[in-house]
This record gives structure tokens, sequence and C-alpha cells, in this order.
């Protein structure tokens, strides 16, 4: 394969550091046949992140705070600083990734070559398999219901082969999402209103506004170790920063004015489907 575009990898850390350092040995072990530069920003983890990683993995770059800054704020710090690495290319490529997942050794590649093959598309978005059950998916294709005020998963907890050439699809996750420099500079980084959740869609529906398409690129592969930092799917925490995050975003997308009450009853159903995979 010929030499890609540079690619700039985010990562936002926040304890949990048995789970960073495999991802980053499982990027390390990714091929890429071109320019690549990893940056980690750090929430102020209380176990040895930091040091870790400095010890560990010396060439990433890392930005630390001395707060909890959520996650669309720690990873636009990432993003701006790749973009600023690189300012004069606009073939630059920017990896949004999760921490708690582990890629298999092809999957940059095959992410960025379904990404170019396909001009009019912005951001890609690979297979991604649950950690705890390698063959089960979390996400094969994604889409947003504007008028029902709901967003999901294509094949959620499904068993099935992924074939096929990269094709559209109507949201990505910010597990892994792969976006052009290009979009960035022209639509804006990850709106910081949101603290975690929901920033992904807004990325994604402004990248749609923009004119840009969303694509999903089944060959890509990765594992997620589902809600590890957030203590499950059923903790109150993340079940609040969900909701409120949805909130935000309805309150900006919804088609009609009754959204309040259709978002409500989309939450209440996203909560006992939750409740009956756990159960």
């Amino acid at each position: 394969m010929s030499e890609l575009p540079p690619l700039a990898i985010c990562l936002v850390t926040w304890n949990h550091w048995a789970d960073t350092s495999a991802c980053l040995q499982s990027l390390n072990a990714a091929t890429y046949p071109g320019e690549r530069q990893i940056w980690v920003v750090d929430n102020a983890s209380a176990d040895e992140t930091r040091s870790s990683i400095r010890r560990d993995f010396p060439d990433i770059l890392l930005l630390e705070n001395a707060w909890n800054a959520g996650f669309a704020v720690a990873m636009n710090q990432a993003i701006t600083a790749a973009l600023s690495a690189w300012p004069d290319r606009e073939d630059l490529l920017i990896l949004l990734l999760n921490n708690d997942t582990v890629l298999a050794p092809d999957c940059l590649e095959q992410l960025v070559s379904g990404l170019l093959s396909m001009p009019d598309a912005g951001i890609a978005a690979p297979t991604i398999y649950y950690h705890s059950d390698p063959r089960r998916f979390w996400y094969a294709g994604g889409g947003i219901d504007r008028v029902a005020c709901r967003a999901w998963h294509e094949g959620l907890r499904t068993i099935k082969d992924t074939e096929g050439p990269p094709r559209a699809t109507g949201y990505a996750t910010g597990c892994c999402l792969l976006v052009r420099a290009s979009v960035l500079r022209k639509i804006g980084n990850l709106d910081e209103g949101y603290f975690m959740y929901w920033e992904d869609a807004d990325l994604c529906a402004r990248t749609q506004q923009a004119g840009w398409d969303i694509i999903y690129v089944p060959i890509a592969k990765l594992w997620h170790k589902v809600s590890t930092s957030t203590g499950g799917n059923l903790a109150p925490k993340k079940l609040w920063r969900k909701f409120s995050s949805g909130w935000r975003f309805w309150s900006r997308w919804h088609t009609g004015s009754i959204w309040p009450l259709r978002y409500l009853a989309s939450a209440w159903a996203d909560f006992r489907r939750a409740k009956r995979a756990v159960s």
C-alpha cells in the first residue's frame, strides 16, 4: 500500500491505566504506511497513568490537565495540538479514539483507506465489537431519527459477518471516529458544552449539514471495553450525563415542536433496553 496521509491519533484518559496501556500497545502494533503521532490528554488521573505513559510510551505527546475537564474539552485539546502540528496539510486525518479499545493490526490503514475511497465522506467509523464478547457487535453503522429523537447503533448485540465496501451511515460513534482535518477547520471541533456523550452525534450532524457524508468501513475492526470509566451502562452518573447531553443535542437538532416528550420516551426506552441487556 502506498503511503497514506499524516494521521493524528487523539485519546483522553482518566484513570484505568491497564486499559490505556492495552490500547496504546495495540496502536503501536497497528500498521500504517504514513506519518502518525499520538496525543494523550489526561484528565487528572489519580492512578499511575501519567508516569506510566512517560515511562512506557516516551514517543507519545502527553497533555496533562489539573482537573477532569470532560471528554469534549480534553479531546479538543488534542485536536488543536494536532491541527497546529500540521498547519499546512489539508490531507491530515484525525482519529478520535477511546482509551478502552484494542485495535486490529490493520484497523488504521483499513479505516483511512475506506475514508479516502469516498471523496464526499468527512467522517468514517469502523466495526466495533464488545471486548468481553469478541464476535458480538457494539457498532456496525448507526442512525439518528430527528423526529423520534433517538440515535442507535446498527447491529447492536448481534453476531453476523462484516463484509462489503465502505457505505454511508447516519452516525459515527466517538469511540473511534476518523475525521478529515479539512472538515474540522470548516465546522469547528467538538462542542464543549457536552461534558461527555452526544458530542459525537453533534459533530456528525454538523458535518452532514456542511455537505459531507458519514461512512461505515466494515473491514476496519476494534474491540471496546464498554463503559469502563463510568461504571457500566446503568451507573447513575452515566445515565444522567447521557440524558443531559441528549437534551442539549435534541434542543438543537430536533424536528417538531413536541421533541421534549419524544426525547423522554426515547430515553426511557433506551434505559429499559440497557436494563434488559444486563439482567
